[in-house]
């Protein structure tokens, strides 16, 4: 198993419930951060400006198991300051073309996601291995900007919408890959107009002594996957996170309850939340003093985002590689997550989610005078974290001392 190396003064301690924080870790200064960014523009300004066209060949890892390899063409304009970007897949097709206003060129980014070395500004298209246009839209400083429109690898229609400032913003309309309308949605500041209530379906696991005695309430882990499982059928869920854990033999003392996302949507789209807790309380013995919500990925964020929406619902939460910049309300609403203990985690490294994600969360946290305790991964990348988190023991303890004080 792999060692864990996280960033944080108590070198990945269990925090203490009693103070909900172990290490209250703050954001590198801005003063830092801005003369590394300056260094690395500095640095390829120069070998651009000597050298106008570099050539090289990139690894990017699409999960734990699967990797691909592109080559990488970086034209630098010196009068307009932008890096022209063309990526191809070994064959030779076109896999990417856009500008960049910084770039490391051995990096290859998530394609939608801002990442701390690389500045998208123009119009950018990006490719299937098979020549068919995947996506094409604009940005704007790094950020989504007007409309987009996106296709399946079979040519039809994925989705098209509008963005402002990397936010949802407007309509949006989604088609299956047979072209059927999948569903419609208005957007304001990356958040649903109008959510539709629904329920989503669940994965549950019990605790072994679970029927031993019926008068005993069990402490309850919600568990919120990334966007790889999405769908309708549930297996997908036990691909990754507790569940995956749970599948390979680890026992828990908690109830875990694992919903799952329908495609193309996020765990902010819909008004499903107040349906699915209302069923779970019902049918199963929860204390509901100590309930816990985690995720990975868009379950990272989805955790933000529920935490802010039901502040008094959680006795602890724990973040995991979770985008927070889609959506105004996870910016706005930081205030609200006061008292409740807060265990955030990220790979420094991460090429999906880029971490500062997480410390713009942090920097609201902050500004509300929020305890959290946070622990940065030196050298992972997105799906490593989540390895190391749910495969120990600690955060299954750290739950444990986290109970949630009833109003009298």
């Amino acid at each position: 198993m792999l060692s864990m190396n996280p960033v944080s003064v108590d070198r990945y301690a269990v925090p203490n419930p009693a103070r909900h924080i172990a290490a209250h870790v703050r954001r590198p200064s801005v003063t830092h951060m801005t003369h590394s960014a300056m260094s690395l523009i500095l640095v390829l300004s120069t070998v651009c400006h000597a050298q106008t066209t570099d050539t090289l060949t990139i690894k990017y890892s699409e999960s734990k198991y699967d990797s691909a390899l592109y080559k990488r063409i970086v034209r630098h304009d010196p009068k307009a300051q932008i890096y022209n970007v063309t990526d191809t897949y070994l064959s030779g097709q076109i896999a990417l073309k856009g500008d960049y206003l910084s770039i490391d060129p051995t990096v290859k980014e998530e394609f939608w996601n801002y990442h701390q070395t690389h500045i998208k500004h123009g119009y950018f298209r990006k490719w299937y291995d098979n020549g068919q246009l995947e996506w094409e839209g604009r940005f704007d400083n790094g950020l989504i900007q007007g409309k987009v429109a996106s296709w399946y690898r079979n040519g039809q229609l994925n989705f098209t919408g509008e963005y402002s400032h990397g936010m949802q913003h407007g309509s949006f309309t989604y088609y299956d890959e047979n072209g059927k309308l999948h569903y419609r949605a208005d957007f304001e500041n990356g958040r649903t107009i109008r959510p539709t209530k629904t329920r989503y379906d669940y994965l549950t696991y019990l605790p072994k002594d679970y029927d031993t005695s019926l008068a005993t309430t069990w402490p309850t882990i919600i568990f919120l996957h990334g966007g790889s499982s999405r769908g309708s059928d549930l297996k997908r869920v036990k691909a990754n996170g507790i569940p995956d854990r749970i599948e390979r033999g680890k026992e828990l003392p908690f109830i875990v309850i694992a919903p799952q996302c329908p495609v193309d949507k996020r765990w902010e789209t819909d008004d499903w939340f107040d349906v699915f807790f209302a069923e779970i309380t019902a049918r199963y013995r929860i204390d509901t003093s100590r309930i816990y919500l985690t995720g990975l990925s868009l379950g990272g964020s989805g955790t933000w985002y529920l935490a802010m929406k039901h502040p008094t619902t959680f006795a602890a939460i724990a973040p995991i590689s979770g985008k927070t910049s889609h959506i105004q309300f996870i910016s706005d609403n930081a205030c609200k997550l006061a008292g409740t203990p807060i265990w955030m985690f990220h790979g420094k490294d991460d090429e999906v989610v880029d971490v500062s994600e997480t410390y713009q969360i942090v920097k609201k946290l902050d500004q509300c005078n929020v305890s959290y305790s946070l622990s940065i991964f030196e050298g992972y990348k997105h799906w490593q974290p989540q390895w190391e988190v749910y495969g120990e023991d600690k955060i299954y303890s750290w739950f444990l001392g986290c109970k949630k004080h009833q109003p009298k």
